[in-house]
């Protein structure tokens, strides 16, 4: 029974779905069960659920073998690329390229071809309802020799030579090529130049692939543009997922401002009971907390601490000469080491303290600091004269 489907195909530029093609069908075990020559159109109805392995003409294909040493599989993709760079003649949006495996030799076979042209056979393709499983290079499907000995064969003028199951190479004018097959150990298969017992035709069918094909990679994207719709509607759901969830996040988060808000709003009722609204709670703690610094709350007892910061801040010409403090609860006495001199002229220092709601007076000898009357708060204060 037929399970795979072979075909060699036509040069890329001249393909159509009515273009005749050879073909073979091998059974389970790899056995050739038939071949022939047909179009893709003709050969798709057999097709259908049936494996299909499909190898480029020998004018299609572009392979190289390059030397590298031993990496890691996750960087040898990587290091294939800059090796490449001087082979390949476009960038890497317009071909595509696939390698194989490290051999012991360090060898590695590399194949490449113009991206948009493999796309372009892949829609064909699908428009047959054909899905290959792999697209080869013209080599790949010829048998295998003993170790040492590599298989050639002649195709449309081209010369096909097979080394291993991973490396092969085409050259493109059929007596070159063959000179460099001179120092060689070949089996050809079909006609040859001096070829010793060859395989028959037949056999440039049988061999086993290699690991690699030009299906690497490029498969995926189409199938991944195929349900593109499908990629959509689920970017749809999970941005409405996210949305709700984020509105959610977003109810969670003011519900919890507006707990923090009320518990300031509470501490800062307790800490200043004086206030009898308040509708910004971290504003107007700032400005008690500063005015009870400043001593200047209009209400209230004025504390030790706010005269003796007032003292020490607009009473310049007492710095280091004061030997004894007295505060009664109200007012701050500040008696000098030296009876005191008549304050400096300069009103910038009664100024300021009169804005704090603060008056200072000098009276026998002795400076008096003490809260001004409501009424008094913003007028400064002339400072008294010692008698």
């Amino acid at each position: 029974m037929s399970t795979l489907l072979r075909i060699a195909l036509a040069p890329l530029a001249q393909l159509t779905a009515d273009s005749p093609l050879d073909f073979a069908w091998l059974d389970r075990k790899g056995a050739l069960v038939e071949q022939g020559r047909q179009s893709l159109r003709e050969l798709s109805g057999a097709a259908q659920g049936k494996a299909l392995e499909l190898c480029l003409h020998p004018q299609d294909t572009l392979l190289a073998c390059i030397e590298l040493p031993p990496l890691a599989p996750a960087r040898l993709g990587d290091a294939v690329r800059c090796a490449a760079d001087n082979l390949l003649l476009g960038c890497d949006d317009t071909v595509h390229l696939v390698h194989g495996p490290r051999d012991a030799c360090g060898q590695v076979q590399l194949a490449w071809f113009e991206r948009a042209a493999l796309l372009g056979l892949l829609q064909l393709l699908q428009g047959l309802k054909l899905q290959p499983r792999g697209v080869y290079a013209a080599p790949c499907f010829l048998p295998l020799a003993e170790p040492g000995t590599c298989t050639a064969a002649s195709v449309e003028g081209h010369l096909l030579v097979r080394e291993d199951l991973q490396r092969a190479w085409v050259h493109p004018m059929m007596q070159e090529g063959a000179e460099q097959l001179r120092e060689r150990t070949v089996r050809w298969v079909g006609e040859g130049p001096e070829s010793v017992d060859p395989w028959p035709d037949e056999q440039r069918w049988l061999g086993p692939v290699p690991a690699w094909n030009l299906l690497n990679g490029i498969e995926q994207n189409v199938r991944g543009n195929q349900r593109w719709g499908r990629a959509v509607g689920c970017c749809a759901v999970a941005a409405l997922i996210w949305t709700l969830g984020l509105n959610l996040y977003a109810m969670r988060l003011a519900g919890e401002g507006q707990a923090i808000k009320g518990q300031m709003t509470s501490r800062v009722q307790q800490a200043f009971p004086e206030l009898p609204v308040i509708l910004n709670p971290l504003q107007q703690a700032r400005q008690q907390r500063d005015a009870r610094r400043n001593g200047a709350l209009a209400e209230g007892p004025v504390s030790f601490a706010a005269l003796v910061q007032q003292a020490a801040g607009q009473l310049p010409f007492m710095a280091g000469a004061v030997d004894k403090l007295d505060f009664d609860g109200s007012e701050l006495h500040l008696t000098p080491r030296t009876p005191a001199r008549k304050p400096p002229a300069d009103s910038n220092w009664q100024t300021s303290l009169a804005q704090a709601g603060i008056a200072a007076d000098l009276a026998n000898g002795q400076w008096t600091l003490k809260r001004l009357p409501a009424q008094a708060a913003a007028a400064p204060v002339a400072g008294g004269t010692d008698e």
